[in-house]
C-alpha cells in the first residue's frame, strides 16, 4: 500500500530533465546500480534514483572525462576547457555543456506522477526538447 504522501502525489504534473521512466541505457544502468545500493524505507524494494543522483552520476562522468583529456591536470587553464566539450550520453540524453553559461545542455520533459506497481514515478506526458539555462 502506498504511503499517504506518495498518494497524495498522483496526477502532479511537473517538468524536469528526467524520469527514471526514461527508455534508454544510461537509465537503466542508473536505476540497477542505485538500486543495489539503496533500499526504499516504505516498500524495501530498490530505491529509485531521483533527479540530485542524476546530477551527480552526471558531474562525475563529466569530471572524469575531462580529467581524462587533460591527463589528470586540474589547473583551471586546462580544466574547464576540456569540461565544456564534453560529451556523452547520460541517462538524461545526450549530455553537453553550453559554453557560454557552462550550464548543462539537456532535454526538458513534462511529467506526471502515477502509480507503478508499489510505488509511484514520474511518467513522461511529452518532451519539449532541448534547452540550456542561460545563466544570466
Amino acid at each position: 500500500m502506498l504511503s499517504l504522501s506518495k498518494q497524495a502525489g498522483i496526477g502532479v504534473i511537473t517538468s524536469q530533465f528526467w524520469s527514471s521512466e526514461l527508455d534508454n541505457a544510461e537509465t537503466k544502468a542508473l536505476v540497477d546500480a542505485f538500486g543495489k545500493e539503496y533500499t526504499d524505507e516504505d516498500t524495501g524494494g530498490p530505491l529509485i534514483p531521483d533527479a540530485y543522483a542524476v546530477q551527480m552520476w552526471d558531474a562525475l562522468r563529466a569530471l572524469d572525462e575531462a580529467l581524462t583529456r587533460t591527463a589528470g591536470d586540474a589547473a583551471a587553464s586546462l580544466l574547464i576547457p576540456a569540461l565544456e566539450s564534453v560529451s556523452f550520453k547520460s541517462p538524461r540524453g545526450d549530455f553537453t555543456f553550453d559554453r557560454d553559461s557552462h550550464n548543462p545542455v539537456q532535454d526538458i520533459y513534462v511529467r506526471e506522477v502515477k502509480v507503478a506497481g508499489s510505488t509511484v514515478v514520474n511518467a513522461i506526458v511529452d518532451k519539449l526538447g532541448r534547452f540550456a539555462d542561460p545563466g544570466k
